[in-house]
């Protein structure tokens, strides 16, 4: 049975989901527990602004009708691309650098509509 509800204070698990209407996998919830701990982090570094998810877990069919790469945090729950409204994606990307510093972010993508953060290895693309 899929999970509902709260994940963390600001974060839950319809939006975790694969927008294609896939639950999080039983055996990803933990790396969604641990994505959904650090956006909180991500949130907090961004004054508390509502961050609004546009892609979580993925499922490997969706991930690749996205273009997504075939070795996407997306595909282990370990990754989040998102918007937050009234700050553009650079500014957002630019705050998401320091985390990267600190070690709280991984991956850090910056796209012309949403900025990706996940939990894998320290790069930028």
């Amino acid at each position: 049975m899929a999970r509902t509800g709260p994940i963390t204070e600001h974060f839950d698990w319809e939006e975790a989901a694969c927008r294609d209407g896939t639950p999080v996998p039983p055996e990803l919830e933990e790396n969604v527990v641990k994505a959904a701990e650090m956006m909180e982090k991500v949130r907090m570094a961004l004054g508390g602004r509502p961050i609004a998810p546009n892609s979580w877990y993925r499922t490997p069919s969706y991930n690749r009708s996205v273009g997504g790469a075939p070795g996407s945090q997306h595909l282990q729950g370990n990754a989040v691309d998102f918007a937050v409204d009234h700050m553009t994606p650079r500014q957002v990307q630019d705050a998401m650098v320091i985390l990267q510093n600190l070690g709280i972010v991984g991956g850090l993508g910056r796209y012309r509509g949403f900025t990706h953060v996940d939990r894998g290895p320290k790069r930028t693309w």
